[in-house]
């Protein structure tokens, strides 16, 4: 969130609108005049070297993020290109000082994976194992890594060989069954946007009403915000992107209402936008 915070701030049109109303998440609540697709950055020496600060710190949040959940390593640079295009000489400067916020945070994680492995791993060790937990022969879209432990890879393979290793499993199961893999992505979206937990330790009824209460009013409001906003993608853009991108990741990997919740988060801006349009109309 606090990543996705200084990429908001970075956003000229999610700053007051030069033709009247309020920006998406920054001051207040949604323009009704739509923000031009390219809105100027603010100038002057002081601001410009406010954004690049900005920009500094958004890439060194992402990689703290990154750190914490690795599936959040492409965020960055998707921004990164999303900002350039959008703004310009100055914004391709701000992307290129976010990236090497991002690269100079992560570095010392990364030198120090190459002196126990000897590979250049920027996240973990851990992908393959994941990858092939989705998608295996036995694989249901839930995660069950007993497979582990049976097939004894980790005993005779070094940690580098075995996440290749697996790796290379769940890329011919895809190749060999590529049908049983689209099952499985629509399985494991299902899993994902559950709105209850999937865990059977998570059976109790009382549970089960919490977590619907909380979700469905959240996904209802988060789209009545969306349509209130849709016309200008910069302003739904940055609550709505995170979910959807956990989404399809997950599709290809396990599906679980917990890889949802860091998404809600954001989402809960969007939903704080429809909730105000909502009370706004109500109102008149």
């Amino acid at each position: 969130v606090a990543c996705l915070i200084a990429f908001a701030k970075l956003s000229p049109s999610l700053l007051p609108s030069p033709l009247g109303g309020e920006g998406l998440g920054v001051r207040g609540g949604p323009s009704t005049t739509t923000a031009p697709h390219t809105s100027p950055l603010p100038k002057g020496e002081r601001e410009q070297s406010q954004l690049n600060w900005i920009a500094i710190a958004a890439g060194v949040l992402a990689a703290v993020a990154t750190l914490v959940r690795p599936t959040w390593l492409l965020i960055a640079p998707a921004f990164a290109m999303w900002h350039g295009l959008r703004t310009g000489r100055a914004g391709w400067m701000q992307s290129c000082l976010l990236l090497a916020g991002l690269i100079v945070t992560l570095s010392p994680w990364v030198i120090r994976n190459y002196l126990a492995t000897g590979h250049p791993v920027v996240t973990t060790l851990w992908v393959g194992p994941s990858l092939y937990d989705g998608l295996n022969p036995q694989a249901t879209g839930d995660s069950d890594m007993t497979f582990i432990e049976q097939d004894g890879v980790y005993d005779r393979m070094s940690e580098y060989d075995a996440d290749q290793h697996y790796r290379r499993a769940a890329r011919v199961f895809v190749t060999e069954n590529p049908g049983r893999a689209i099952q499985l992505a629509f399985a494991k979206l299902t899993r994902f946007w559950s709105p209850v937990p999937n865990a059977a330790q998570f059976g109790n009824a009382w549970v089960r009403i919490g977590v619907l209460a909380c979700f469905v009013p959240l996904v209802v409001l988060a789209i009545v915000g969306w349509w209130h906003t849709w016309r200008d993608v910069s302003r739904w853009l940055l609550p709505l992107a995170p979910i959807v991108y956990f989404s399809l990741v997950h599709a290809v990997f396990v599906g679980s209402l917990r890889y949802r919740l860091p998404a809600e988060y954001p989402l809960a801006v969007l939903a704080a936008v429809g909730g105000r349009w909502l009370m706004k109309t109500r109102r008149s």
